[in-house]
């Protein structure tokens, strides 16, 4: 099970990429009004639910070379 000590001792990608989970199979699908990728999926599309949570992949790139991630937008 994942516990607080782990969280604490882990750094982001062991929990990010499920590497904790030691069988495949446990691993699940989002559903896509979970996990709306933006600039990837075209919002309102037809027979499609509305997005719950939108996932701002790759931001966007600024002027100046470098990633901008819509924090303006929360």
């Amino acid at each position: 099970p994942v516990e607080l000590d782990l969280i604490n001792r882990e750094g982001g990608a062991f929990l990010h990429r499920f590497t904790w989970i030691t069988d495949d199979e446990l691993i699940g699908e989002i559903p896509f009004e979970w996990n709306f990728l933006v600039e990837w999926y075209t919002p309102f599309e037809k027979d499609k639910p509305l997005p719950a949570a939108i996932h701002y992949t790759e931001g966007m790139k600024t002027s100046f070379g470098g990633p901008y991630f819509y924090f303006f937008v929360w």
